[in-house]
């Protein structure tokens, strides 16, 4: 419990910094649907635009039921939002009237735009709480799960505590929390996912649980792709992992092996299955905008279906955009970097730490980059493009850095050192406009 409080005050130090944040200008604003809301002259705090759909759909969770409901396939999390806004909003029932006329005052959640019902403001109000509660929750299990990793691929950590609660703090404070933690948003999930699938393939790889387990484990991580589509990363994970060891155990892949690998698959696409039966039953046709829409993975068959000549172009220009969208993995590179260069000073005087790396790269040291390779496929064939969504290449670069620190003992100035940075880090994260090289996309 007293590290649940200390991760809890980490997340919590790092984003009410953001309050402190420059708003930003209004060409950002409107390039992504936010709206800034100031406390008073010196905080305030960002909303995205999509908020108010995903506080309307919690509140009238009936509105996933509409024909091309706009959050149909993220019913997961709108139930999520729907279960802590209620408990919330019933608990503070003694307050509404004072928080009413607050938001009034303020002109908060007055004119939002909602799918099919009115605006309440402090019903609004106490469902946004709940999601920004629900943020919380996604960065502490994110936090977890790194300290996790950490100490299942290179042992304990070995260069002090605040060493390694500042390395936590640098997965709090970065522009994807000070965008999105303070609004209802799944962005946040970009942290989340890729760690989960790393601590999913450690659980997988060290035979820690058996088939019957990793069904049980495929069909709850089936349930989180309906909170966001990708989620859908961790099922190679899954696949790939089991028959990884089942060729270890018996140098080969048997027919059984590959029967295996499709129940997987099966078991951890159930939840979402069931749903679309469900809104088939009802007479509803499951709404996918992302798939209808922003034509993410159909571009590539779209491109198919346009002239010969023009497919390359096609996939030429999307690379290229993609490629823009590296300027949020140029800080955390630089970290990389200077972690493995102050494992190169060291690699002499300690030799343990080559033979350590030697003994675990063809396991976990294989996950990661599985990992880094399979995110980076997922974003590009996605085809639509935006730094907050390479931005789920972070925490793989961070769990890097972060083992290479730890398979050595560092000296206290290189600590101190360290630590500087990181506090510079987070200073430029808050004052500062995000290095980006692609358009501002911060929207759905």
């Amino acid at each position: 419990m007293k590290k649940i409080f200390k991760y809890l005050a980490i997340i919590l130090i790092a984003n009410l910094s953001f309050l402190f944040s420059p708003p930003p200008d209004e060409e950002a604003l409107n390039e992504g649907y936010h709206s800034y809301i100031p406390l008073n002259n010196h905080m305030g705090v960002i909303i995205n635009g999509d908020s108010y759909i995903f506080i309307d759909c919690a509140i009238y969770p009936s509105n996933l039921m509409q024909q091309n409901s706009f959050r149909q396939a993220r019913a997961f999390y709108v139930m999520a939002g729907a279960a802590l806004g209620n408990t919330i909003y019933y608990l503070t029932s003694p307050l509404h009237g004072t928080i009413d006329r607050y938001l009034k005052e303020k002109n908060i959640f007055q004119n939002g735009y909602t799918v099919s019902h009115p605006a309440q403001s402090t019903k609004y109000f106490f469902f946004y709480i709940g999601y920004v509660i629900l943020n919380i929750i996604i960065l502490l299990f994110s936090l977890l799960l790194f300290e996790k990793i950490i100490i299942a691929i290179s042992g304990n950590w070995k260069n002090g505590s605040l060493l390694f609660a500042m390395l936590l703090f640098m997965l709090a404070s970065n522009q994807e929390t000070r965008l999105f933690f303070w609004t209802p948003h799944q962005q946040l999930l970009n942290i989340l996912t890729p760690l989960l699938c790393i601590h999913t393939g450690i659980l997988i790889l060290s035979r820690r649980i058996n088939f019957r387990k990793i069904l049980l484990m495929a069909l709850a991580m089936g349930l989180l792709l309906l909170t966001y589509g990708n989620m859908l990363l961790l099922l190679p994970v899954f696949v790939c992992g089991y028959l990884y060891i089942e060729k270890k155990q018996s140098n080969r892949l048997t027919i059984a092996s590959f029967l295996r690998a499709i129940i997987i698959t099966i078991v951890f696409s159930l939840p979402m299955i069931l749903w679309i039966v469900w809104l088939k039953s009802a007479g509803i046709t499951f709404y996918n905008p992302e798939l209808e829409e922003y034509r993410e993975f159909v571009w590539i068959t779209d491109a198919f279906k346009d002239s010969g000549g023009s497919i390359w172009r096609i996939f030429l220009s999307h690379s290229y955009h993609f490629l823009l969208t590296f300027g949020c993995l140029i800080i955390p590179l630089l970290f990389l970097l200077i972690a493995y260069l102050i494992y190169k000073r060291n690699a002499d005087l300690l030799p343990g730490i080559r033979n350590r790396l030697n003994e675990l790269m063809p396991t976990t040291g294989r996950l990661l980059l599985f990992v880094l390779i399979e995110t980076v496929l997922f974003f590009w064939l996605v085809g639509y493009y935006a730094d907050r969504l390479t931005f789920s290449l972070v925490p793989v670069l961070f769990c890097y850095t972060t083992l290479i620190l730890n398979f050595q003992k560092l000296d206290k100035k290189t600590i101190k050192g360290l630590i500087l940075l990181i506090i510079l880090y987070h200073i430029y994260n808050v004052f500062a406009t995000p290095l980006h090289f692609s358009a501002i996309q911060f929207n759905s």
